[in-house]
């Protein structure tokens, strides 16, 4: 298990000096400093290919910087844990929406929401809990009719929303998203949207957050542009 954090850690996750470069590129990037208070969210701006989803993965730990510290709720800094600890750290306190969705088309859409939490040697009554919050969920999100549908013929937008749902379940402290509703239509993106803030609101979780949709960003005060970070 990972150890909880001392009590005077306000913190969700800190950054600094963060520099990561793909090898045999030209790609670098840069972060000077990055806090993530309780209920933050911050939104990653900037063009295509400038790098926001290799900082959204820096930050969960998917990606190593080169150099600079990455802390959060452990004993030692997140890029020195190893690899199996790193994964562990994650299935506690990270909630992870790809941009692919990066679900398993052999299970079933509840399947596929309750998998990560298989993982965490859960009690049998929080296992209980977790599995009775699923429908509650699912039906915020306008899915409890696809929970037990296989996840290969589910639409690009209920794929992005039963992401979505796998990624609250466990009551995160830390929501990395990559453009989370981009398969969604105006309606269910408002209502998907309602949800994770929800969630945020309710727990104090921070996000990261990347989007191109600029009806989005502008629900999100904070931005964090990399072409700024580029400039330094």
């Amino acid at each position: 298990m990972i150890p909880d954090p001392p009590l005077s850690h306000p913190a969700r996750l800190q950054a600094a000096g963060l520099q990561f470069t793909y090898p045999g590129t030209d790609f670098s990037l840069h972060l000077p400093e990055l806090t993530l208070a309780p209920g933050q969210t911050v939104l990653l701006s900037g063009p295509s290919g400038i790098g926001k989803t290799t900082l959204l993965r820096l930050l969960c730990g998917l990606l190593r910087p080169t150099s600079g510290t990455l802390v959060a709720n452990t004993s030692v800094p997140l890029h020195q844990l190893s690899t199996p600890l790193l994964r562990a750290w994650r299935l506690q306190h990270v909630g992870l929406i790809f941009q692919d969705f990066a679900l398993l088309d052999y299970l079933t859409a509840a399947e596929n929401c309750l998998l990560p939490a298989r993982f965490l040697n859960l009690s049998p009554s929080a296992w209980s809990t977790l599995q009775a919050s699923l429908p509650d969920l699912a039906e915020r999100l306008d899915i409890a009719h696809l929970l037990h549908r296989s996840s290969a013929h589910l639409s690009q937008g209920e794929r992005q929303r039963v992401a979505i749902l796998r990624a609250l379940l466990t009551s995160p402290q830390l929501i990395f998203a990559d453009e989370p509703t981009a398969s969604l239509d105006r309606k269910r993106r408002d209502q998907a949207l309602a949800v994770i803030d929800d969630h945020i609101q309710k727990s104090g979780a921070a996000l990261v957050l990347v989007t191109h949709d600029p009806e989005v960003a502008s629900r999100y005060p904070f931005h964090l542009n990399l072409e700024d970070l580029h400039a330094q």
